[in-house]
């Protein structure tokens, strides 16, 4: 059952599922056990904002134990026309971090494309964010890995 509604990461899908609207999930959790699909779905459901948590904490590294792509809708609410993307959750020791940037997003792709869909789990993954100032009061949010 869990196998349709969620689409875990191998080295050739990541660009595939990005494009079926399912979360792709890259991390090291096994989603075969009770307690690793209580872990999905409360990241899943309930992260906590990164922006928030970076606000809080004063942070600007995180180490993470996966990722996961989150597909989303919401309206908008000058326009009332519906927007869909995609979420980034980061795993941490802190609980999941949620973000809809699409910078951090793109950042996210581009490190599960490097490391081919495989989590290294043998290895400590610590991102560093980083915003770069647009025009107006606009930013664009990246992370890079140390």
């Amino acid at each position: 059952m869990i196998e349709n509604a969620i689409a875990v990461v191998d080295e050739a899908s990541v660009r595939t599922e990005l494009d079926t609207r399912k979360p792709v999930i890259c991390c090291d959790l096994d989603a075969t056990t009770f307690e690793g699909k209580k872990t999905l779905f409360n990241a899943l459901n309930s992260a906590k904002s990164l922006d928030e948590y970076r606000k809080e904490t004063g942070a600007s590294q995180l180490t993470v134990t996966g990722i996961i792509l989150q597909p989303y809708e919401s309206v908008d609410e000058a326009t009332g026309e519906i927007e869909s993307g995609w979420g980034t959750i980061f795993m941490t020791a802190d609980g999941p971090l949620y973000s809809r940037s699409l910078g951090i997003t793109k950042s996210a792709q581009n490190l599960l494309g490097a490391f081919g869909g495989a989590w290294p789990a043998d290895e400590t993954v610590i991102v560093e964010f980083y915003e770069t100032q647009l025009d107006g009061r606009r930013t664009w949010k990246e992370f890079r890995l140390v």
